[in-house]
């Protein structure tokens, strides 16, 4: 028969490195959780998590698509740079569907649908309303009155789309 009090101690002991291990456990999934999140870039996260996205004071509400360099709000029926919005992570509704379209290639979709549809770019501190008439590799194009605007991408915070009609 074993001494009582080596038993206790192996118990002690046992329940000690059991708190331990599990304690490394719980601390190895925390890291490699941590790690997954960090290695996705914003288009994965969104297409994974509900989002809304605000540009400076404008809110656009949630994300509906992602592509690899942009988003689409569309309730607000608006194109915003990935470089361009704050987005938030929302606790309730639906992910974005990723797009495989870029920036230019959606923007180049815009004009071929909606030759007659008003759309509104946010660059800067001012708003440029007209029709979109044109995407260029390095600008918009929006035609108005009697005039040509042509607005940098660089300098693009958000196209809303108006209705055609």
């Amino acid at each position: 028969m074993a001494d009582p009090r080596v038993e206790q101690l192996f118990r002690s002991l046992d329940a000690t490195f059991s708190a331990l291990l599990t304690t490394e456990e719980t601390r190895a999934a925390d890291d490699l959780a941590l790690s997954f999140r960090q290695g996705l870039t914003i288009p994965e996260l969104l297409a994974r998590y509900p989002a809304s996205v605000s540009v400076a004071d404008r809110a656009f509400g949630p994300a509906t698509f992602v592509g690899e360099d942009y988003l689409e709000c569309g309730a607000s029926r608006s194109i915003i740079p990935l470089n361009r919005g704050v987005i938030k992570i929302r606790p309730d509704g639906e992910p974005a569907i990723p797009s495989e379209e870029t920036l230019l290639q959606r923007l180049r979709r815009a004009v071929r649908q909606a030759r007659s549809a008003p759309v509104s770019v946010g660059a800067w501190d001012s708003t440029v309303e007209g029709y979109l008439s044109a995407a260029a590799p390095d600008h918009i194009e929006i035609s108005r009155l009697e005039s040509r605007v042509l607005v940098p991408l660089a300098l693009v915070e958000w196209v809303r789309l108006g209705r055609a009609g």
